[in-house]
Order: structure tokens, then sequence, then C-alpha cells
């Protein structure tokens, strides 16, 4: 009887940990900047701390070296502080400068550095087209293309374009004035990879439930990111794509123009009569500035 109880107690014992052990290597955890999940021996996806290149989950095993780097990042969530556009949505440009944008049409969201020489070329010039998003005259507006240019890019041009990811002309990005290119691999596409810039693509369900899978651009021009968010309403024919724009490192830049520089308000527009609030929001948070679509 005293055996069996004592083999009884061992089990006991052993069970615990064995449990413990099991749960604690098939528990997921999230990667540092796309908060992916991830387990053991697997890559996380590249992001500006990694300088893009991918690197070992934090649950990797030791010797683990099959990513594109063995440094490895730990994920931070993101600060409450963090902007989103909530109810009226507003303008808060780097001086903390806040108002409505009301104009439609291409205008310059960043310029490096804010007053350029008619003949001179930018370090960086950002430029968005902005449409209203029906024939209503108080209708939201929403970011359609955005483009960039400029010296700091190595003199690269890009356009990346909205569109539905299943319609006839989808999400796509062109580099030097080429033919749109789509996003051809979910998990990352590498559009351009320079000293100069790195612009990368991939597909993401970033809130399931409010949005389905969509493309997402990151863009690395020296300290400066720039990330570009698809939201699409709709299917195929009937859907209508829109595009957020953040910016992260504008603060360690002494003279910015732009939206989202020291211009401000000027040539904002103003609202037309009997509409109040707009559908366009550019906002700074602690990490940067952005543009998001409503």
């Amino acid at each position: 009887m005293n055996s069996i109880m004592c083999v009884g107690a061992l089990v006991l014992l052993a069970l615990p940990t064995a449990t413990s052990l099991r749960l604690t290597t098939i528990t997921d955890v999230q990667c540092a900047g796309s908060g992916d999940l991830c387990s053991g021996d697997q890559c996380c996806p590249g992001y500006e701390g990694s300088d893009f290149l991918t690197f070992p989950c934090p649950t990797a095993t030791a010797g683990f070296d099959q990513c594109q780097t063995i440094i490895r990042y730990p994920y931070e969530p993101e600060s409450d502080d963090t902007v989103s556009a909530v109810g009226d949505p507003h303008v808060t440009s780097i001086t903390g400068e806040k108002f409505d944008l009301w104009r439609t049409g291409w205008s310059t969201f960043v310029q490096i550095p804010k007053d350029v020489a008619t003949h001179l070329q930018p370090k960086l010039l950002v430029t968005g087209n902005v449409e209203p998003y029906g024939d209503e005259k108080c209708a939201p507006a929403y970011l359609k293309e955005v483009m960039l240019r400029g010296t700091l890019m190595g003199h690269h041009h890009v356009l990346v374009r909205s569109g539905s990811l299943e319609g006839p002309a989808p999400f796509g990005v062109s580099v030097n004035y080429s033919s749109f290119e789509q996003i051809w691999n979910a998990n990352g596409t590498d559009f351009v990879s320079t000293p100069h810039l790195i612009l990368r693509g991939k597909i993401t369900e970033d809130e399931p439930g409010v949005w389905g899978p969509d493309a997402k651009l990151s863009m690395k021009v020296g300290d400066i990111v720039f990330r570009v968010k698809q939201h699409t309403e709709g299917r195929f024919l009937e859907s209508r794509s829109m595009l957020d724009l953040s910016v992260t490192g504008l603060d360690k830049i002494e003279s910015v123009g732009g939206w989202l520089g020291a211009h401000g308000h000027l040539d904002a527009g103003t609202p037309p009569a009997g509409c109040s609030g707009t559908g366009i929001a550019l906002l700074r948070g602690v990490r940067g500035q952005s543009f998001k679509s409503q």
C-alpha cells in the first residue's frame, strides 16, 4: 500500500512540471514591430527597428539562426497616448497647431526642407491626392494616392495607389515611373532595397472583424519611416479603398514643411456652408504624424 501511494505521489508531482513545460512551448507571443504571433523557432517579419530584416521569435531556442539576423527584438506594446482618429478628426502639425483640413486634390504633406527654390529639388517631398468619398456636399474625404521623391531617396520616385485587392486595379506601387506592381507575396514583397530607400509591402489583417486583410507598405528613408495602410469597404467592383499615411522621425529634422510640417493650416480650406466636422484626419502622436481616412 505504501509503495502504491509513493508511486501515486510521484505522478502527481511530475504532471504539473511536464504540463507547464508543454504549455510554455506552444504559447504564441507577439513579434516586435508587426505584433504578429510566433512560437519557438520561427522568424518574425522585419520592421524599421530591425532594418527590415527578419529576426528570431522571442521564444526561439538559443541557437536558432535561420532568420536574416540573429538579433532579438522584444515586443513593446504601443503607448496609450498613440493618436487615433475619433469623432471629429483634426490636424495637429509638428508645431502643435490643430486645424481641420478641407482641401481636396493633390497637396504637400511633407517637404524637407520647408522652403525650396523653384529650380532645386527638395531633399524629400511627399504629396497626396485627397478625394471626396461621395457626391454629397458634406461627404468625408479619403486619401487615394501617395507620391514620394527627393534626393534623400537617391532620386527615386515612388507612387502608391489605392485599390481593392479583388478589383481590376488593385493596390499597387510604381517605382521610377514603372508599371504598378502588386504585393505578390502576402508575407512580404520587396519593391526597393537600397542604402537610400527600403520599400516593402505585405498583406495583413490588423483589425479582425472590423477590416479584412489588406495592403500595408513600409518605406524607410534614413531615420524617417512612412507607413501606408489600406482599408477597403465592399467587395469586387462595389468596393472602395482608402489609405492611411503615418510618419515617424520628422522630429529629428530641423526644417519640415507641408501639412504635417510647419506650414500648418495654410490653404487648409474651410467647410462648405452647413457642414461641420470632416472626414480627413492628420494627427500627430507620441510616435509621429499620421493621416487617417475616415
